[in-house]
């Protein structure tokens, strides 16, 4: 009896083990591909924004200037969506990089689209308005010409 026991704990164990194995697999692929996409960030990070040769002064400063911080900092980027905040990311980054403090808003957006179009509209009405103007000038110019020409005939 004890024997049929073991064995039927055994094959319980084996199915558990399958499936602990399935997860660890899916894990280990999914570290693997985010591991290479951060490397990849940070290879990119550093080649266009840690150029030595323009920024060797700012050593300290420029965190994308050595391979093993730009590395920390694009792990941090792509696992926050922040490039910087934390101590132990520069706090220079957002001159070194221009990024905005805060992401706007669609709201913002869309109040940023709509005063541009009130402006470009005001600017086309205020252009139409100058056209209108410079045809009355065009016929005031005309018209003096005539009155001119009256006067010159009635000399």
């Amino acid at each position: 009896m004890a024997a049929i026991i073991s064995t039927t704990q055994l094959r319980f164990i084996g199915i558990y083990l399958a499936m602990i194995m399935k997860t660890v697999d899916k894990v280990i692929s999914f570290l693997i591909i985010f591991g290479l996409f951060t490397f990849a960030l940070a290879h990119s990070l550093h080649l266009l924004i840690g150029s030595e040769s323009e920024i060797s002064r700012d050593f300290n400063i420029n965190m994308f200037t050595q391979f093993g911080s730009v590395v920390i900092a694009s792990y941090y980027m792509m696992f926050t969506g922040k490039g910087y905040g934390k101590p132990y990311i520069s706090k220079n980054l957002n001159e070194v990089v221009r990024l905005p403090e805060e992401q706007p808003s669609l709201k913002q957006i869309e109040d940023g689209v709509e005063r541009k179009f009130e402006m470009i509209f005001n600017q086309l009405s205020t252009l139409k308005e100058i056209e209108k103007k410079t045809e009355d000038l065009l016929s005031l110019k005309q018209d003096i010409k005539e009155l001119k020409k009256l006067i010159e005939k009635s000399k």
